[in-house]
């Protein structure tokens, strides 16, 4: 056993299905007569392929990896020296294994698509006879998948084959050929990778490894890893999770059954796959990192500064995420295919379920901690739940095993900070300043003078709030994220806990990054760019890592000088100042991501049969994949390309945003991204977003304004099946709020025409009539049908009819419009909810756009 085994096992599972994407790019669909393939591997591909019935092979992608890992050799990072051990053979005999190394793979595969293909059955079939069936079917939404037998689309919709980027070229849509053969798009796309591929650095494993990760990423988000009857999980998730698993089997070997691990161990060939269908040991285990205090420690800030202030912190919370799982990956030396999922404060990993990994793992845990205590004052604590897992786990029972890691995380956070109590006799003496003090002025804590910080004159702050607010000040420029590993301290990183040796810089262009000169590990990320590798060779270093990252909200609102807003500023300057602040978030994601891939759907923990299961760890990372894609990535586009200098994009990721801007274009922004929501995810009914906006003044406290939010929010997910919006404190339906909208619209095009705020106060009366009559009504000991049928034909209705009569009468330029009021006066919305019952909200909204 070796590192550099172990090093060739991860980078053979990596790529050992690179092979599907160069042969769909191949005109000739026979690989006898490909332009690829070589005459030696062709007169070899017997060994990577195996032969079925005598006559035909079957997983001829193998072929197409063996060539390109040949081909590309001198360029690939030199690991093992055996020759089958090799990450060419463990990959390209992934299908045919000759050794215990690349069964490991095999085992791997199978477990990460939850394919039981144990007994080589594989719907992979010759594709002469398929007709290139292998070349035309496209990726599918995953979205589409989620409570499928609900989902009332026509499951036609798939992503188009192009390098990732933020547009709507990510959306999923309909295409008019779907089974139109796909070869040219696969080879353009192919050429882009290989022409990449070339450059990555390789100064070092994990380099080159995360390089290349962000390669597949960029360019295998959008094939389909299989061609079976549901495509929908991308090969960049499958290649990824085979990888994460292998180095799990890899590691739970070593300790269980170390001969296994042998390089080039061919006398024992069977033993792993034996284990698998015979044995229903925990190998890996499934960890959650998840972030408590959050909201406490974004939202402690008030006075000046505080937009600029609460954007780094924002930012700030994400490093925290990323620095505390980086750390536990580092300490367990894992690489970062492992880490499944890392947003929103939260982050999955997958680790090898051994003594040494679980004993590390309560280590880590506790001197993160330490760190978060002293650095953030209690504010913050890491959560950290974990569930051992078997290959049937993984497999058949993934859902249940997610939702207890959940559980088991949330009971950790119900005793913060135990360990420290009983470990440390120091935890509860006096601590920080109590003598010679003063306020910040920012986040209110007391700090000893000397450690106070000078903005301004008028603005005096502690350390911490320093650095968030040189954050934000640099935040509004920055193209690149510089992730530095070393002890050594360096002018402007950033370390987000002082005691873990990891930190990031802060960046305008790549030249920026040779401030950090070396460290145990570099790597630069391009910000919401797929574009991360720097065109110029002089500017590519082998010793650096090269990946790009989304960000929601990497911009920051500046004025024509590229000074930053204040909230000040962003209330407007004159009209109804006002702030609006948003939150919005998938509704049910915890459902979704236990249940949803069931079929049929069910509602109770009886036992669930295997093929009802469409659980895998690949189908989540995809689904994850998605969801991070549109929050933290494609909301970046909306803001630049509808609301650029109009918004703050406090915080968007995992599944949820808050955003801060001019109130009214806070609705509009809103209406923005749940519209393109649900095109992204298919307009799936089970897939929605809720939210609310609460308006305040530009100087109220933001913790307020927050919490106000967060109240409408929660107003909106109060509704039955969620999927609503609150605003101006009633909560209804997406649906009927967009009819809302057409009525505002309407009643502002008659106050224009008009000029006169008549129709306001008339509806304003009409309003305050229905809801007089209803008060009284409700205390009337009636059936509730009879109360109904009273409150909507009420005097409310004819004294409706005759103001507007009367007002079309004398403005009769807007009649017409007054009729098309009138009819929707009368009418109910889309929900079933009468349109009087919320008639406050589109008249009040006019009103308050015409202050």
């Amino acid at each position: 056993m070796t590192h550099r085994t172990r090093q060739s096992v991860i980078l053979g599972a990596l790529l050992h299905d690179i092979g599907k994407f160069w042969q769909r790019s191949e005109k000739e669909v026979s690989y006898e007569k490909s332009q690829n393939l070589k005459h030696d591997t062709i007169n070899i591909i017997g060994d990577f392929c195996p032969k079925k019935d005598g006559v035909w092979y079957s997983h001829k992608h193998s072929a197409w990896t063996y060539q390109f890992l040949t081909d590309f050799e001198n360029v690939l990072f030199k690991s093992s020296t055996k020759r089958e051990d090799i990450p060419i053979h463990l990959a390209a005999n992934h299908h045919n294994p000759g050794t215990t190394l690349q069964e490991i793979i095999q085992i791997a595969d199978w477990i990460s698509s939850a394919m039981d293909r144990s007994k080589e059955t594989e719907d992979e079939k010759d594709e002469i006879t398929q007709k290139y069936a292998f070349r035309k079917r496209r990726l599918r939404p995953v979205f589409e998948s989620i409570f499928r037998d609900e989902y009332g689309g026509k499951r036609n919709k798939f992503y188009n084959i192009n390098e990732m980027e933020l547009s709507e070229s990510v959306f999923p849509k309909v295409f008019e050929s779907p089974n139109r053969d796909l070869y040219e798009e696969y080879d353009q796309l192919w050429q882009g990778f290989e022409e990449e591929f070339k450059k990555l650095p390789n100064g070092s494993f994990s380099v080159y490894l995360e390089s290349l990760l962000s390669l597949l990423k960029k360019y295998t988000w959008c094939i389909p890893s299989s061609t079976g009857d549901n495509p929908d999980i991308s090969l960049y998730d499958h290649l990824k999770t085979t990888a994460a698993i292998s180095v799990c089997l890899y590691d739970y070997f070593s300790e269980t059954n170390p001969e296994w691990i042998k390089p080039d161990n061919k006398s024992i060939v069977g033993e792993v796959k034996n284990w698998y269908r015979e044995k229903d040991e925990s190998f890996t285990r499934l960890v959650c990192g998840d972030l408590s205090g959050i909201q406490k420690f974004i939202y402690q800030i008030s006075g000046k500064k505080a937009a600029v202030s609460l954007k780094g912190r924002s930012f700030a919370l994400q490093l925290l995420s990323d620095v505390s799982a980086r750390y536990i990956l580092n300490q367990l030396e894992l690489p970062l295919t492992n880490l499944i999922y890392s947003s929103g404060g939260n982050f999955y990993i997958i680790a090898p379920d051994t003594k040494n990994a679980n004993e590390q793992l309560m280590v880590i845990q506790n001197k993160l901690n330490r760190s978060l205590l002293s650095e953030y004052d209690g504010t913050i604590y890491l959560g950290i739940g974990s569930v051992g897992m078997t290959t049937n786990d993984l497999m058949n029972f993934l859902n249940k095993r997610w939702r207890e890691v959940i559980e088991s995380a949330n009971r950790d956070k119900r005793k913060r900070f135990k360990k420290m109590f009983s470990d440390d006799g120091t935890f509860f003496q006096p601590y920080g300043a109590c003598a010679d003090v003063e306020q910040c002025k920012a986040c209110g804590k007391d700090v000893e003078k000397e450690d106070l910080k000078v903005i301004d004159e008028n603005l005096i702050v502690c350390k911490s709030c320093h650095k968030f607010i040189k954050i934000g000040n640099r935040l509004k420029r920055i193209e690149w994220l510089v992730e530095y590993h070393g002890e050594e301290e360096i002018e402007n990183v950033f370390r987000p806990l002082p005691d873990i040796p990891i930190g990031y810089l802060m960046a305008d262009s790549p030249q920026d990054t040779e401030k950090i000169a070396k460290g145990d590990f570099v790597k630069i990320n391009r910000i919401s760019s797929t574009e991360f590798l720097p065109k110029k060779e002089s500017l590519r270093y082998p010793d650096r890592a090269y990946g790009f990252s989304f960000y929601g909200g990497n911009s920051m609102p500046v004025d024509d000088n590229g000074v930053p807003l204040t909230f000040n500023d962003l209330a407007g300057k004159s009209g109804y100042k006002r702030l609006g602040v948003l939150r919005m978030d998938v509704d049910n994601l915890g459902t979704i991501l236990q249940r949803g891939l069931i079929y049929p759907t069910f509602t109770s923990e009886k036992q669930i049969e295997d093929k009802t299961n469409r659980y895998s760890i690949s189908r989540l990372s995809t689904l994850s994949s998605m969801l991070d894609l549109f929050f933290c990535g494609y909301l970046n586009t909306i803001y630049e390309e509808s609301f650029k200098n109009e918004a703050f994009t406090i915080y968007s990721g995992g599944d949820d945003l808050f955003l801060v801007g001019k109130w009214d274009k806070m609705v509009e922004f809103a209406k923005k991204i749940y519209g393109d929501f649900r095109e992204f995810t298919c307009k799936n009914p089970n897939i929605t977003l809720s939210g609310g906006i609460a308006l305040t003044r530009e100087k109220y406290p933001i913790h307020r304004s927050a919490e106000m939010a967060g109240s409408a929010e929660e107003q909106a997910k109060s509704l039955p099946d969620k999927d609503s919006f609150s605003f101006l404190g009633k909560a209804v339906k997406w649906s009927d709020f967009n009819e809302l909208n057409k009525m505002k619209d309407n009643i502002v095009d008659i106050r224009e025409i008009t000029n006169s705020s008549a129709v306001i106060d008339r509806l304003r009366r009409i309003y305050a009539t229905y809801w007089e009559e209803k008060q009284r009504l409700l205390e009337l000991e009636i059936d509730e049908k009879s109360r109904e049928e009273m409150i909507a034909y009420n005097k409310w209705r004819w004294r409706m009819v005759y103001s507007m009569t009367r007002l079309a009468k004398k403005e009769s330029k807007a009649k017409d419009h007054l009729k098309v009021l009138q009819n929707q006066l009368m009418d109910k919305l889309p929900s079933g909810t009468e349109v009087i019952s919320v008639l406050d909200i589109p008249t009040r909204w006019a009103e308050f756009l015409k202050r």
